[in-house]
C-alpha cells in the first residue's frame, strides 16, 4: 500500500508544487534558497508526507486488516480528488466542481485499492520517483556571486573617490511621479522633486524586466537578463557593481531578492533550514490551494500574486526574530522601517562607502498612509489573480491606495536626502535613485505582466543619478534603460566602462542622441523582445490616471474619487433616504500590519460582502457612514456570485481604534440598508 499512496501523492500533491518551482524559478531565488533547502523540500513532499499519510494503516496491520484497508481507501479518495481538482474547469459552480471531483475520488480509489487496478501503485510509484529526481536535477536556485570579476579595473584616484548612495525602489512606474506637464508632481511628491533639482533625471528610462529577479540584476551588471541556467534561474555575472567596486570600497548593502553581493563582502542571515522550508512550504500550499480550487473560492484563499512570500498573512512572514531584522527579506517585517534602518546606517567613513539598497517598498501590500500610519494588510481588490477586472472603481482604489503609499515612500526618500545633508555628504556624494520596475492599471489587463498593450506602465520607471559635486539637475531625453546605471556611475568614478563589455552604454561619454533598440523580457517569458517607442510613450497612461484620482482638480484630489464622494461630511439625508432591506453587510474587521506598532494603525479601509434577497443583482454605488454621516463611496464588484464593497477612508474621518462604520447601497433616491455584521 505504501506504493500506492507513494504514486498518488507524488501525482497529487508533489508534482504540482515542484511545477510551481520549475516554472517560476524566482520562488526559490527570492527567497535565496540553497541546494540544501531544495533536498530538504523534495524529501519532505515525496517521502516524509507519504510515510506519514500511510503509517496509520502499518500500526493496524495484520490485526485489523479491515480497518487498514479502510483508512488506505480512505487516503486513496482524497488523493484521487486532489489530482481530479486539478483537471477539472475551475470555472463551474462550486457543488458540481466538488461534487465531480469527489466522485472521481470514489471510484479511483475504490478501483486502485479493492480491484485488479491495484497493479498501477507499483507503476504510479515509479513515475511519481522521476518529479524530485527532475526538480533536483534542475536545482533552480541562484548561484552567488563571484568576488572576482571577469575584467579587472583600474581606479585613477583611491583617495578622490566619492561616497555612493544607491537607492532601488520596487513596483514604481514614472507615471506615477509625473504632472500634466510631464514634470515631476512637487505638490504630490516633494522629495522626489528636490532630486530632480539636483541631479540628472532620465525621463525616457526603461527596465528590461517586468520581474525583480531580473530586473534589479540587469540594475547591478549593465547586461540584459539573458543568461539563465537549465531550469530558468538566473546566474549571477561575475562581474557587477559590487565585485567591480571591491578594492577600494567598503559595503553597506542590503539585498531583498538577489545575492549579488559575495558573502566575503556583504555578510548574510538566511536564517535556519527548518524555518526556511517551514515557509518554502507554508507558501507553496498557498499557490497548491489556487491549484485545487474554483473560481468562486478564490476570493477566500491568500492573494498569491501581489507578493514573494507570507501569503498566509498577507505579505508579512512568520519568522525567527534574527531573520526578521534582515533587510534583504523585506516582506518580513516594517518595511518603511528598514529603509528608515538604512539611512541611519549611512556614516561617514575613512574609507569611500557604497551604501546600496534594494527595497520592496512601495511594492504591495498597500498598506501606508502619508505620515506612516497603516490601515492594515488588505489585498488588492478588483482583479482575478493578476488580471485587471473591467470595472473602473476597482481599479480607481487600487490606484489611490499606490499612489497615498508612493507620498509616503516620497517622504522617507525626503529623510534619506536630509541624512546625507546632516552627514554633509550629500554633495560630495555619488547619488542613485531608480525603480526596478512599474505595475499596471489597464482594465481587462495584467497588473504586473508584461503584454503588448502595458509596456509603459511595467517598464517606464524614475532614473535620478547625482554626480559628485552636482547641485543642479538637467533633464535628459536621450533613451534609456537600467543596464545603462552601472556604466555611467563607473564613468563618473572615472572607469571606461567599454573594456567590460557591458550592453549598457555610459552617458557620460556620449554625444547627441542615442538611437539604439530597446529590449525587454518577462518573469512569464525570459525571451528579450524588441520595443517600439509607441509602446513606451506614457502620456496617455499618466493623463487617464491623474483624472481618474482628480489630481486636476486642487481640492478634490485623491479622496473625491468615489461616485458620491462629493458629499463627504454630510447628513445621509442629504444624498437619499435610508431604507431598511432584507440585505447583509459583512465588513471585515481590519488588523494592524504585524510588526508594526499598534499606535501607527488606522481602520481606514472598509471592506466586506453584500447578500441578501433584496440584494440587485447589478454593481451599485455604496456609501460608508458614521453616525449617519458620509465619508465615503465607491461602487460594488460582483465576483462569482458574490457582491463586494472596497473603499478607502480619508484620515480624518477615523475617529479612532473603535471606529465602526455602517454601509448603505444607494439605490436611486434610496439608501438601503441592512443588518450589520463582521
Amino acid at each position: 500500500m505504501l506504493w500506492l499512496i507513494l504514486g498518488l501523492a507524488g501525482f497529487a500533491i508533489a508534482a504540482p508544487f515542484y511545477d510551481v518551482l520549475l516554472r517560476t524559478p524566482d520562488f526559490l531565488v527570492v527567497r535565496q534558497s540553497n541546494r540544501g533547502d531544495v533536498w530538504l523540500l523534495a524529501m519532505l513532499v515525496s517521502v516524509v508526507m507519504p510515510v506519514i499519510l500511510v503509517a496509520p494503516a502499518w500500526v493496524l496491520g495484520r490485526a485489523k486488516r479491515r480497518a487498514s484497508q479502510l483508512w488506505v481507501l480512505l487516503v486513496a479518495v482524497i488523493l484521487v480528488t486532489l489530482l481530479a481538482t486539478q483537471f477539472l474547469p475551475k470555472q463551474v459552480a462550486a457543488p458540481l466542481f466538488l461534487g465531480a471531483a469527489l466522485l472521481i475520488g470514489v471510484a479511483g480509489g475504490f478501483a486502485l485499492v479493492f480491484t485488479r487496478w491495484k497493479i498501477l501503485g507499483g507503476l504510479l510509484a515509479i513515475l511519481a520517483l522521476f518529479f524530485p529526481l527532475r526538480l533536483l536535477w534542475i536545482m533552480p536556485v541562484q548561484q552567488d556571486a563571484s568576488v572576482e570579476p571577469a575584467a579587472q579595473v583600474h581606479f585613477p584616484d583611491h583617495q578622490g573617490l566619492p561616497n555612493i548612495v544607491f537607492l532601488v525602489l520596487d513596483e514604481l512606474p514614472i507615471a506615477t511621479l509625473i504632472d500634466d506637464q510631464q514634470e515631476i508632481d512637487a505638490s504630490l511628491y516633494p522629495a522626489f522633486h528636490r532630486l530632480r533639482q539636483m541631479s540628472d533625471w532620465y525621463v525616457d528610462t526603461i527596465s528590461v524586466s517586468d520581474g525583480t529577479v531580473d530586473a534589479v540584476p540587469a540594475i547591478v551588471e549593465g547586461r540584459y537578463p539573458s543568461i539563465r541556467t537549465p531550469g530558468g534561474a538566473r546566474a549571477v555575472q561575475p562581474s557587477n557593481l559590487f565585485t567591480l567596486l571591491a578594492g577600494p570600497y567598503r559595503f553597506n548593502v542590503r539585498e531583498t531578492v538577489s545575492s549579488l553581493c559575495p558573502r566575503s563582502l556583504c555578510r548574510r542571515q538566511r536564517g535556519s533550514s527548518l524555518g526556511r522550508l517551514i515557509l518554502l512550504s507554508s507558501d507553496l500550499f498557498a499557490v497548491y490551494l489556487h491549484e485545487v480550487s474554483p473560481e468562486a473560492w478564490v476570493e477566500h484563499l491568500p492573494d498569491v500574486t501581489s507578493n514573494w512570500g507570507g501569503f498566509f498573512t498577507g505579505g508579512q512572514l512568520a519568522v525567527t526574530r534574527n531573520w526578521r531584522q534582515n533587510a534583504r527579506q523585506q516582506t518580513v517585517a516594517d518595511r518603511p522601517a528598514i529603509l528608515r534602518a538604512f539611512i541611519q546606517s549611512i556614516d561617514k567613513a575613512q574609507r569611500p562607502t557604497l551604501n546600496f539598497l534594494h527595497i520592496l517598498f512601495p511594492h504591495a501590500p498597500f498598506a501606508y498612509l502619508p505620515g506612516g500610519k497603516n490601515y492594515g494588510l488588505e489585498s488588492i481588490r478588483g482583479k482575478i489573480k493578476d488580471r485587471w477586472a473591467q470595472h473602473q472603481w476597482s481599479i480607481a482604489s487600487a490606484r489611490q491606495r499606490h499612489v497615498l503609499q508612493v507620498q509616503f515612500a516620497d517622504e522617507l526618500l525626503g529623510q534619506l536626502l536630509d541624512r546625507l545633508v546632516q552627514l554633509h555628504l550629500l554633495e560630495s556624494s555619488l547619488l542613485v535613485v531608480v525603480a526596478d520596475h512599474g505595475l499596471s492599471f489597464l482594465p481587462g489587463d495584467t497588473r504586473r505582466t508584461l503584454s503588448s498593450i502595458n509596456a509603459q506602465s511595467l517598464l517606464r520607471v524614475p532614473l535620478f543619478i547625482k554626480a559628485p559635486g552636482q547641485n543642479q539637475g538637467r533633464r535628459i531625453e536621450q533613451a534609456a534603460m537600467t543596464i545603462d546605471i552601472l556604466p555611467t556611475v563607473l564613468g563618473s568614478l572615472g572607469i571606461e566602462a567599454h573594456k567590460l563589455a557591458l550592453d549598457g552604454i555610459d552617458f557620460n561619454a556620449i554625444n547627441g542622441d542615442s538611437l539604439r533598440v530597446r529590449r525587454a523580457n518577462s518573469y512569464a517569458d525570459p525571451v528579450l523582445r524588441e520595443l517600439s517607442e509607441a509602446q513606451l510613450d506614457i502620456s496617455a497612461i499618466s493623463q487617464e490616471g491623474r483624472r481618474q484620482l482628480r489630481l486636476d482638480v486642487a481640492d478634490a484630489a485623491l479622496w473625491n474619487i468615489g461616485p458620491h464622494d462629493d458629499l463627504r461630511g454630510r447628513p445621509l439625508d442629504a444624498l437619499c433616504t435610508r431604507v431598511e432591506k432584507r440585505l447583509r453587510f459583512r465588513t471585515r474587521p481590519s488588523k494592524a500590519l504585524p510588526n508594526t506598532h499598534p499606535e501607527d494603525f488606522l481602520p481606514a479601509f472598509v471592506a466586506g460582502r453584500v447578500s441578501g434577497r433584496d440584494l440587485p443583482d447589478e454593481s451599485l454605488p455604496f456609501v460608508v457612514t458614521a453616525n449617519q454621516k458620509i465619508l465615503a463611496s465607491g461602487m460594488t464588484w460582483k465576483r462569482d456570485a458574490n457582491w463586494f464593497y472596497y473603499t478607502l477612508l480619508q484620515p480624518k474621518w477615523v475617529t479612532g481604534p473603535e471606529f465602526s462604520p455602517q454601509v448603505a447601497l444607494v439605490v436611486g433616491a434610496e439608501c438601503w440598508a441592512g443588518k450589520e455584521s463582521p
